[in-house]
């Protein structure tokens, strides 16, 4: 990639949680940015940023968007299954010198002994689908790079946190700060409370990212991005109540109890109770001088006291949950000391809102919620009795 003048770099899914840091950080390295995404947001004052507002999964539109631009390389942060990646790389042939395709860490299944993951660590074979499917994209873009000629580099990020997302194991921000804040009860499974993890700051992947999209040394190679510190989910709570001078209530229960009221969550719990450690030799033998900036503590408790500052001093509290994961919440801590606490704010709901928290309530009423919408969705039922 030439340095003697700006290189252009096209950034799908520029205004996501990842997307919005990395146009900031490409655009401070050099590059002259065309960030595209569904919905138009303002992304830098920058003057080397271009916004285009399409859905990229409407070929046409991208097609016609792209035709007659050239690009140093394509950072593809929005492609999800093969199917994906081979729509976007057919968009991008001939147009685009390197493919940058936004992988994931949890394709790699954890080492024995928790021993570091690296590149060419054992992958996972089943399980959750997410990195099932991340892993069958990258078949998918080797594939095409060596049939189409294509330069490629596939990037494996783990857990991220910003200032627009602090995961907490299974849970997210807005559903574990309001419990924290009132002294709620929090649960999360006991395998994920004391599983060794890493988490990076959406910064420092940002910088990995470019890093390695600038540099030859990650021509047709694989590499994670996932900070070498290590820590605990259990350690993230402590840092949290911390930084919001509170005390933690926080209770464990096997995952697998945990995955039987939550089965949505399971692919994540699960994956948040396996102990990782990542390798970053690789990383930074491509760019040797890339160094983490971020420590989880400091990091998280930065944010969440820029965010306390920011929140609006309310009256009236409740926990982070729409009515029917009210109810289950409802029916996982019925059994605590405080388990009531939860029955209390279901009294205010009304109609069909108090509908939804008692099927949630009462696993018999949320396990056949949850088979009739798998018969929906295979289209199972007839329209007659829809």
């Amino acid at each position: 990639m030439a340095d003697s003048i700006a290189p252009n770099v096209l950034v799908l899914g520029a205004t996501g949680i990842i997307g919005q840091r990395l146009c900031e950080v490409a655009t401070s390295s050099g590059y002259n940015v065309i960030a595209v995404s569904r919905h138009p947001k303002p992304l830098s004052s920058a003057r080397n940023i271009e916004h285009i507002a399409l859905n990229v999964r409407d070929l046409h539109a991208l097609n016609g968007a792209l035709k007659g631009r050239y690009f140093d390389a394509a950072i593809d942060l929005l492609s999800f299954t093969p199917e994906h990646v081979h729509a976007t790389l057919e968009v991008l042939h001939g147009i685009a010198t390197r493919y940058v395709f936004i992988s994931s860490a949890t394709v790699s299944a954890p080492a024995a002994m928790d021993a570091e993951i690296t590149e060419d660590s054992r992958l996972v074979v089943d399980g959750w689908r997410y990195p099932i499917n991340k892993l069958a994209c990258e078949a998918v873009v080797r594939q095409l790079a060596n049939s189409h000629h294509q330069d490629f580099t596939i990037i494996r990020p783990y857990v991220t946190y910003s200032e627009a997302r602090l995961p907490f194991g299974p849970w997210e921000e807005s559903q574990v700060l309001p419990m924290l804040k009132y002294g709620l009860p929090i649960v999360i499974p006991s395998e994920v409370a004391s599983a060794t993890t890493a988490i990076t700051h959406t910064d420092d992947l940002a910088r990995g990212i470019v890093a390695l999209t600038r540099t030859s040394m990650s021509h047709g190679d694989v590499f994670q991005v996932v900070s070498p510190e290590l820590t605990t989910w259990r350690r993230i709570f402590e840092c949290a109540a911390e930084a919001l001078d509170v005390e933690l209530n926080l209770h464990t229960i096997p995952l697998e109890e945990f995955n039987s009221i939550w089965p949505d969550l399971a692919g994540k719990s699960t994956d948040r109770a396996m102990s990782r450690v990542f390798s970053a030799q690789k990383l930074r033998s491509a760019v040797p001088d890339f160094e983490f900036r971020f420590d989880v503590r400091s990091g998280y408790m930065e944010i969440l006291r820029g965010l306390q500052a920011k929140a609006p001093q309310t009256a009236e509290a409740g926990p982070g949950f729409g009515p029917r994961d009210l109810g289950r919440y409802a029916r996982m801590t019925a059994k605590m000391d405080e388990g009531d606490r939860f029955t209390e704010f279901a009294s205010r709901l009304n109609g069909l809102d108090r509908v939804k928290y008692l099927v949630g309530r009462y696993a018999s009423l949320d396990h056949a919620h949850q088979a009739l919408g798998s018969i929906r969705s295979k289209g199972g039922v007839s329209r007659d009795y829809g």
